[in-house]
């Protein structure tokens, strides 16, 4: 699988628990291994260079004030999977 992601992109609402990470794999990977988690939203951070913020499945998503920001989403297969979609 890869994680797959998506610029200017973020969740608000449902968030579940936040990391400090040094890359976007890595918040990914903190996505699959939390429960619920359905979204991972990476952004810069003033303290911890980047942080994840996992996200659940009552989130919605909105398009990000903070250059930088990001939805992650891990693709299991590594082919044609669902992206999160921009919000309109």
């Amino acid at each position: 699988g890869k994680c797959i992601c998506q610029q200017g992109v973020t969740y608000e609402g449902h968030n579940l628990t936040s990391f400090p990470v040094n890359d976007e794999t890595q918040c990914c990977g903190l996505c699959v291994t939390t429960g619920g988690c359905k979204y991972a939203v990476v952004q810069p951070d003033a303290t911890f260079g980047k942080l994840c913020r996992l996200m659940g499945s009552k989130a919605v998503s909105t398009k990000s004030k903070i250059p930088g920001t990001m939805t992650c989403v891990w693709d299991k297969t590594a082919g044609q999977s669902p992206k999160p979609t921009p919000p309109v």
